[in-house]
């Protein structure tokens, strides 16, 4: 039984190897023998791709929210219901309200 793949050392870098797949030619360099063996498993055991469904929006999502809401405490306030929801800084309560805009209509 012949191997699929060989490991060569690197002629141009030290510690460094070059897979070889022996049916094809191909050749891929590594820089070091831990990266060469995780590619020849990648190539021997190829993962399945994963296949993730969209989020779903909710009802106050899709009407946004904005900054604000407890006085100097970091929170967004949905437009929908009038929530106030309380964040972990000022930061954050800006990503979501840029991520969920208050519609305007």
């Amino acid at each position: 039984m012949t191997n699929k793949f060989t490991l060569q050392e690197s002629p141009n870098f030290v510690g460094a190897y070059i897979v070889v797949n022996n049916e094809t030619g191909e050749t891929t360099p590594c820089r070091d023998l831990r990266n060469a063996l995780a590619h020849i498993k990648d190539q021997e055991n190829p993962q399945s791709v994963v296949v993730t469904e969209p989020k779903q929006m909710t009802l106050e999502e899709f009407f946004g929210c904005l900054t604000g809401g407890m006085g100097y405490t970091p929170a967004i306030t949905w437009t929908l219901t009038g929530r106030v929801e309380r964040v972990h800084n000022w930061a954050t309560a800006r990503s979501i309200a840029q991520d969920f805009p208050k519609k305007q209509y």
